[in-house]
């Protein structure tokens, strides 16, 4: 996909940025806030008018006459180009036809950004405009852009569906379209486009062979891809792909790299071989673990021979070779150490425990001990852990202090949590924000109960962050907690609708991890409550209006659809903004 920003619609732009720039310095900062600005008492400042502050706020000037606006809302909202009278009036199909257009570029950034994402997981409506505008767009060298991110767009839609024309694009003239075109083969080809493909394979450049081979990785059947595999592995000619091919090779299903494998494997060199046999012994032959028990026996005369080897017992049942490793590991080497920590952490046994427990007392190594203690806590060992514990609760400070924390964080030991909280009730207000970072760092369900506490509190600006108090502060602390996104949309929905800094906040968390985390099963839920917040007309204007902006990633045809519909019954501002930004992205 081209990576080139758009061409901006600069005259609705400028009036945009005009009408912001006019509005904010016609502001009358002397003013007293309207009624729905609180002021609070900062954070470590005595009661009275000398120790209150207005919260902090990067709320928006927006050209449109929204009733009850918040001057203190805390996130910044999406401004679209204004379009004074205008009216959202486009049907299903003129929104599509204006999302695909929009991935010519020749829009805003964002709505370019957002077409290229639009289609990932409701593709169906637009298949024929796709192929359609794919087909026309080769043909003119001003759109070969715009052709290359229709490519991306079929790419990320994962559907054989795209097949045909893609592959008609990878024998473009353009060098662009066709690494685009090749690309867009592996999530949206099938075994008859790569077959196709491949006959151009002698005239490929070095990066097109090698996405046509990621390709074929994923769509050949067993047999054509192990002789393809094969000949790019055994032959001269093909010398320099065979690291490439090999390394796409090693990734394979275990049970279907030995099969690919078996008859040229032990003509390899001596370290291929022993990353072959890594996979042999996933898979359960034998040959694979005796090769590996042999290259783990100590001494450590070549040390990244050791670390194939460890890497290689970790691929499979790692008991059966416990006794190499748990030898090998007194060799104080710490680059073959750290993979041993992660390679024995699942394995029971008293001496597993023990060989954990001696890394973890390695002070001079912080990053293997670091290791060493997650993975006793992970196997619920933590006698090394506790007495961390009670040196966060009763040493006063300094360095050994912070390396206490520092061990607990990378040890994710939630029993540590009330610990860190009570510090940040009693410490110096400037070591505030520290404590409750190092909480949301550690991730568990104890996070979320004491940040969910620390979110509650009446709010106050957190010292030495005037930008953030204690509510938007975890406003992205929040973000830390992927385990717990389901009690985060709980406590979203839990909030008042008048709450419009803490809902907002809780809104902001949640999009980020959705938005990172948008093919995982915690999306839906944070979308479906975003969409709540969205149509729902008791919400505050400008929560409803940041709604529709972290809903970009997912938004859907049929939200528009709804929202149009919708337009006659909304108060003249959120009409108008609702219009103009359904009418830059769809």
């Amino acid at each position: 996909m081209s990576d080139r920003k758009p061409a901006l619609d600069l005259r609705r732009r400028t009036t945009a940025v005009v009408l912001l720039t006019l509005l904010v310095a016609c502001r009358d900062q002397s003013s007293k806030p309207d009624g729905d600005t609180v002021p609070v008492q900062a954070a470590g400042t005595t009661g009275g008018p000398q120790g209150r502050t207005v919260l902090p706020s990067v709320a928006t000037e927006l050209a449109y006459p929204v009733g009850g606006w918040h001057t203190d809302f805390p996130y910044s909202l999406h401004v679209p180009p204004h379009r004074l009278g205008a009216w959202y009036d486009r049907t299903p199909q003129e929104a599509l036809d204006k999302v695909v257009a929009n991935a010519s570029g020749a829009c805003t950034t964002d709505a370019w950004r957002m077409s290229k994402e639009f289609f990932d997981h409701h593709w169906e409506d637009a298949e024929r405009l796709l192929i359609e505008k794919l087909d026309e767009t080769q043909r003119r060298p001003m759109s070969y852009d715009h052709a290359e991110n229709l490519l991306g767009i079929m790419g990320r839609c994962s559907t054989p569906r795209f097949a045909a024309v893609i592959t008609r694009a990878v024998s473009h003239e353009h060098p662009g379209i066709r690494r685009a075109a090749f690309r867009a083969l592996r999530n949206a080809g099938d075994e008859k486009s790569v077959l196709a493909a491949g006959k151009l394979f002698p005239q490929l450049s070095f990066v097109e062979r090698i996405d046509w081979l990621k390709a074929a990785m994923v769509h050949l059947g067993d047999q054509k891809l192990f002789e393809l595999l094969r000949e790019l592995l055994t032959k001269h000619e093909f010398a320099d792909l065979r690291p490439h091919a090999f390394e796409l090779a090693l990734k394979m299903p275990p049970a279907r790299a030995v099969k690919m494998f078996e008859p040229i494997w032990l003509g390899f060199a001596p370290d291929l071989q022993l990353h072959v046999a890594g996979i042999f012994h996933a898979a359960g032959d034998a040959r694979g673990t005796v090769r590996l028990r042999h290259a783990l026996r100590p001494p450590i005369a070549n040390e990244k021979k050791k670390m194939v080897a460890v890497q290689g017992a970790m691929r499979g049942n790692t008991a059966e070779l416990i006794d190499e490793l748990l030898v090998l590991s007194n060799e104080d080497n710490l680059k073959i150490n750290r993979l041993i920590v992660e390679a024995i952490r699942k394995v029971p046994g008293q001496r597993v425990t023990d060989t954990l427990t001696a890394f973890a007392a390695a002070a001079q190594n912080p990053e293997l001990r670091q290791r060493a203690l997650f993975a006793l806590a992970s196997r619920g060992e933590t006698a090394d852990l506790d007495p961390l514990v009670e040196k966060v609760r009763r040493q006063a400070s300094g360095g050994m202090l912070k390396v206490a924390i520092t061990d607990l964080v990378s040890a994710r030991y939630g029993k540590a949590v009330p610990a860190l909280l009570e510090r940040s009730k009693n410490a110096p207000k400037e070591e505030e924000v520290y404590y409750i970072r190092m909480i949301a760092s550690i991730g568990t369900a104890e996070s979320f109960t004491a940040l969910r506490e620390v979110f509650l509190r009446p709010e106050y600006v957190l010292a030495g962050k005037d930008r953030y108090s204690n509510v938007t502060f975890l406003g992205i602390q929040f973000s830390n907690l992927k385990e717990q996104a389901t009690e985060m949309v709980g406590l979203l929905r839990e909030l008042p609708a008048a709450d419009y800094r803490r809902r907002s906040a809780m809104m902001h968390a949640l999009a980020n991890l959705a938005g990172a985390y948008r093919d995982e099963p915690l999306a839906p839920p944070v979308y479906g409550a975003l969409r709540e917040i969205l149509f729902d007309p008791a919400q505050v204007p400008q929560v409803r209006m940041l709604a529709l902006d972290y809903l970009r990633k997912d938004l859907r045809l049929s939200d528009a659809i709804k929202l149009k519909g919708r337009l006659p019954q909304e108060e003249k501002g959120l009409r108008q903004y609702f219009s103009d930004y359904l009418t830059e992205f769809l």
